[in-house]
């Protein structure tokens, strides 16, 4: 069993009524919870911490917390003038079971 996190990266203009897009998805696999919530606040902790909201996956149990979303302003500094943009990052940690295949 291993935890996988999945990373939506979105992002739209400041300025504009503009909606969110996707920008780039990541997948990352680690051996423990704990693992994969470390590497989580590393990433996380000084851009986007006091700007998270929780995520939910309804169940047949009802809603279950599985991640959250990370909204911060980011930019590109490689060229001038500098661009400026909102950026949302989807969240997701899910319990992945491995099975072993007999031919």
């Amino acid at each position: 069993m291993h935890y996988s996190v999945r990373i939506t990266e979105t992002g739209k203009t400041p300025w504009k009524q503009d909606d969110f897009q996707v920008f780039n998805w990541e997948h990352l696999s680690f051996a423990t919870l704990q693992e994969a919530k470390d590497a989580l606040q590393a990433r996380y902790s000084r851009t986007a911490r006091s700007h998270r909201r929780k995520v939910y996956r309804e169940t047949e149990a009802g809603p279950e917390h599985t991640g959250y979303i990370y909204r911060f302003r980011n930019a590109d500094f490689s060229h001038s003038p500098v661009e400026w943009w909102i950026q949302e990052d989807w969240v997701e940690i899910v319990q992945v079971e491995e099975h072993t295949l007999v031919a």
